[in-house]
């Protein structure tokens, strides 16, 4: 008896898996026609995703020599998980970007017995305008984006660098919606 309804909880389970990837399936056909889709290939504030984009400069008014490093990378990244553009580490770009850090800042929230941070509390405010590569003229300007969060990290870098990849996410959806 046992066994039997075993069996037939498997074939219902079964029977429903197919059902809900059927409907999945029909889900992603459906919307496809309604206009949407993946928008890894699409055109963003940048122009195509052939276009290559490179830092022309990152202002930020801290006194951190890693911070240039760290926003830059966090933008390096996201650009090219989103397929926004080709990456150019130097050289002509057809895109210049500027990245300027309006605030920083972060504090030590919880501290062990040794006096070593456990627990951070950060926030930064950035924006960016992107440039043509030939000349100086402004392709796309985004809005003031703000971010604030707790860390865990075992350095005030290491929660700045996760700080940043955040912004920079949002930054590049910014970019993606182009208006």
């Amino acid at each position: 008896m046992c066994r039997g309804n075993l069996s037939m909880w498997l074939q219902n389970s079964i029977r429903q898996t197919r059902l809900a990837l059927a409907a999945l399936l029909f889900l992603i056909i459906a919307a496809g026609g309604c206009g949407y889709q993946f928008s890894g290939g699409l055109p963003s504030a940048l122009g195509d995703t052939e276009k290559t984009l490179k830092v022309k400069s990152i202002d930020q008014p801290t006194t951190y020599p890693w911070m240039t490093y760290v926003v830059r990378n966090a933008l390096r990244d996201e650009v090219n998980a989103r397929n926004l553009a080709r990456w150019a580490d130097s050289g002509s770009a057809d895109n210049e970007i500027v990245i300027k850090v309006h605030s920083y800042t972060m504090r030590a929230q919880v501290r062990d017995k040794d006096d070593k941070t456990l627990i951070f509390s950060g926030s930064m405010t950035i924006s960016a305008t992107v440039y043509d590569g030939t000349g100086n003229n402004i392709v796309w300007r985004s809005s003031n984006i703000s971010y604030s969060d707790i860390y865990v990290a075992p350095e005030e870098k290491a929660a700045a660098e996760e700080l940043s990849r955040e912004l920079m996410r949002r930054l590049c959806q910014e970019m993606r919606m182009k208006f």
